[in-house]
């Protein structure tokens, strides 16, 4: 088929009367798309975020790789990503369907869309799969501290499939459970790529901790592991 309708011409004839009657043109419109050439394909308005939905669009061609809008067909879905959340059967109308998806792994993916009926109707589209937005925080802090010593710590920013967040970039409170007045630590700071490095000096002797929060989502947060501090030694 060819994604209009065909016409067939049928002719009608009395066989008692051996009498022909007149040709007559009938539209006929099939549901699938039979003839070598066809195919699908599988796209989607920018990038990928791993481990976010996004939306993608399955257009039925024909071998003229136009638009079959006969085509009401119901197509499967597999893809070359193993984290792929597969969103089962779907029917297209009119040649054209639309369907959420979630990729999880990180670089080129493809997804292939298959006629349920008709395996070699197939078609595929590539994706380019990129971190997702931040989910979790997370703290790495020195193993430990001298009181009145400066030493390093940094935050990174993680989606939801614990790849490092590189588009994000947003700005970080700090706070420390330290309670003496000399401790000096910046009260924010922005992440760029998903990850900053900072420096915190922390004076009380005993195990303390350093907490990172995003100012515009507070659930956004994280408490360091305790960090034992010590008094310097003296000479």
């Amino acid at each position: 088929q060819n994604g209009g309708p065909l016409n067939e011409n049928v002719t009608l004839t009395d066989n008692a009367l051996n009498a022909t009657g007149a040709m007559q043109s009938i539209p006929v419109r099939g549901t699938g798309i039979l003839l070598p050439g066809a195919n699908f394909t599988v796209t989607a308005t920018g990038p990928a975020g791993a481990g976010t939905p996004f939306t993608i669009t399955i257009t039925a061609l024909n071998s003229a790789s136009v638009k079959d809008a006969s085509y009401n067909g119901t197509v499967s879905f597999a893809s070359s990503d193993p984290r792929f959340v597969n969103p089962g059967l779907l029917t297209l109308s009119g040649g054209i369907g639309t369907v959420n998806v979630t990729l999880g792994t990180l670089g080129t993916q493809t997804i292939t869309t298959t006629d349920s009926t008709t395996s070699s109707l197939t078609g595929s589209g590539s994706f380019s799969v990129i971190p997702g937005p931040a989910a979790s925080l997370q703290i790495s802090v020195a193993a430990s501290a001298t009181s009145g010593t400066p030493f390093q710590f940094t935050v990174t920013a993680y989606d939801v499939d614990g790849n490092v967040a590189t588009g994000y970039s947003g700005t970080i409170a700090f706070s420390t459970s330290d309670p003496s007045a000399s401790v000096s630590l910046q009260p924010s700071a922005v992440l760029l790529n998903g990850s900053g490095v900072f420096f915190a000096t922390l004076e009380t002797p005993g195990t303390q901790t350093i907490t990172a929060t995003e100012t515009s989502n507070s659930g956004l947060t994280i408490a360091s592991s305790g960090i034992p501090v010590t008094a310097p030694t003296l000479v």
